[in-house]
């Protein structure tokens, strides 16, 4: 039942997720033909200069309200499924609140990374135009040479594994922070808002404190817990607990504490 369910939810926001996406690669590649060679000896403010300036600026704005625009799609699509009036045929449904909660995970997530993906292609398809092939492998082979032994070491590894984690994480606390706002009677937006901040801060501190925690510290007296043991050590045992308290508070509030007023 979770993957008819996740089905649906992919569909829900489709197509507006594909009429944007659309739009920001039709900008990236207009501008592109736009400036094609001439970017690198633009002169004064000429019309084609004009031009490429404004499809410029388009492409970064058109970027940012993709960015923000997707955030608000997935949240109102977990409340008003939820919680709205459309609520009621919802939690008809043989599918448990563990379910619901899942399928709106998974569904948020892959738009957001979707949008990364399409924000990366967009930034392809501009350097492609306005670069040439030699400033493009000069500006990577410094960049190599940079960050080689970060690339080469289990950082980077452990990096990746961490950001995508915490970008799940992240929605799964503004999930929890709709759950708890939609338990107000009144401004219920507000109140959402509040607690997600809230929670922000809560969080915050303690992943701060426990990493604090294990800086210079000898376990068993022979051990010395460095800052990056300490690093990763807490902000696993943080993300779990952070996944704990925000998935079982979600479930729990859409088990117990279901407000469809």
């Amino acid at each position: 039942m979770l993957g008819k369910l996740l089905k649906y939810d992919l569909k829900a926001n489709r197509n507006l997720f594909l009429l944007m996406y659309g739009v920001l690669l039709a900008i990236a590649l207009g501008t592109r033909m736009v400036i094609g060679s001439i970017v690198r000896d633009l002169e004064g403010y000429s019309g084609l200069g004009i031009m490429a300036a404004f499809l410029l600026m388009s492409f970064f704005m058109a970027v940012v309200v993709i960015s923000v625009l997707g955030y608000i799609l997935v949240i109102r699509r977990f409340y008003q499924h939820l919680f709205s009036g459309e609520g009621y045929l919802t939690f008809t449904l043989p599918v448990t609140a563990s379910q619901h909660f899942a399928s709106k995970v998974i569904s948020g997530m892959f738009w957001l990374f979707a949008s990364l993906l399409v924000q990366a292609a967009g930034l392809l398809i501009l350097a492609a135009g306005a670069l040439k092939h030699e400033i493009v492998k000069e500006v990577l082979g410094v960049m190599t040479e940079l960050y080689e032994p970060f690339f080469g070491s289990g950082d980077f590894v452990w990096q990746i594994i961490f950001a995508v984690f915490n970008s799940v994480i992240s929605l799964m606390m503004i999930y929890f922070a709709v759950c708890l706002g939609q338990m107000s009677r009144r401004r219920r937006v507000l109140s959402s808002v509040v607690w997600y901040f809230g929670l922000s801060f809560l969080f915050n501190m303690i992943a701060g404190a426990a990493t604090e925690m294990f800086i210079n510290v000898d376990i068993m007296g022979d051990v010395l817990v460095t800052y990056e043991i300490g690093y990763y050590v807490m902000n696993t045992v943080v993300m779990l607990l952070k996944a704990i308290v925000f998935a079982g508070g979600s479930i729990l509030i859409m088990q117990k504490k279901l407000n469809l007023e």
